[in-house]
């Protein structure tokens, strides 16, 4: 995330001109390159909403967007200037806009909602009540994402016809980043740029076997070193 301005200055444009922005906007069929272009009572694409949300590592503001009901991450890239049409666009920065999984988001509020002290495992609540946020309003749009499996990080129980109320299990957390861990290994493992990894290990003294197995140990550090980025030290 870029540190140099706060999360929502490049779509805040002045009042007297349009801002445009360059998006590469994930599609769920296909990939695929957006310009955008936007005043302060629109998003830069009118499919997208743009928002400030914490960190989950750092808790700190930071980008993402809202496509429907879709969480996306916002990375900025900066480059020098780009060609739109038959206009330049000055700002030369480049937006990544990709879907992300929201639970990332949640396990920071529901470990702060539990209010878990010495080895009580602390309270559950409504998800309402975890998402409120005093500095960050738009929190509050996490509860109606798509896919919000909370029962891979939380304890549920039914206070009433249709009302759950939750709380955040460690074990379930752990369980749930090591499925992160492991399915993304598999799946740098088809990239590329990843294939130096076996490329060193095949001159390993021991057979193909256990080069592949260093190679896979080396994809893991590099899954977990990823995965890490979105996590608070405590789940490290």
């Amino acid at each position: 995330m870029d540190s140099e301005s706060s999360p929502d200055e490049w779509i805040q444009p002045s009042e007297d001109m349009a801002t445009k922005r360059v998006l590469l906007v994930h599609d769920e069929d296909q990939q695929v390159g957006k310009t955008g272009e936007g005043t302060s009572s629109q998003p830069c694409t009118p499919s997208l909403v743009f928002v400030s949300l914490p960190h989950p590592r750092t808790g700190m503001a930071a980008r993402y967007a809202f496509r429907d009901d879709v969480l996306l991450e916002v990375e900025r890239v900066k480059e020098g200037s780009w060609f739109v049409g038959e206009e330049v666009v000055s700002d030369g920065s480049l937006y990544f806009v990709t879907p992300m999984d929201p639970l990332f988001l949640l396990v920071p509020l529901l470990e702060k909602s539990r209010s878990q002290t010495g080895h009580k495992e602390g309270v559950f609540t409504l998800l309402s009540q975890s998402l409120g946020h005093p500095e960050f309003p738009a929190t509050t749009r996490l509860r109606n994402v798509r896919n919000l499996s909370l029962d891979h990080i939380c304890d549920s129980k039914e206070i009433g016809p249709g009302e759950l109320v939750y709380r955040l299990n460690d074990d379930r957390v752990l369980r749930w980043l090591r499925f992160k861990v492991d399915r993304l290994a598999g799946s740098l493992e088809g990239l590329p740029d990843m294939q130096h990894l076996f490329a060193s290990s095949s001159q390993a003294i021991g057979g193909a076997e256990i080069a592949a197995h260093r190679a896979k140990e080396r994809l893991q550090r590099v899954a977990v070193d990823l995965i890490c980025e979105y996590v608070s030290d405590r789940w490290k």
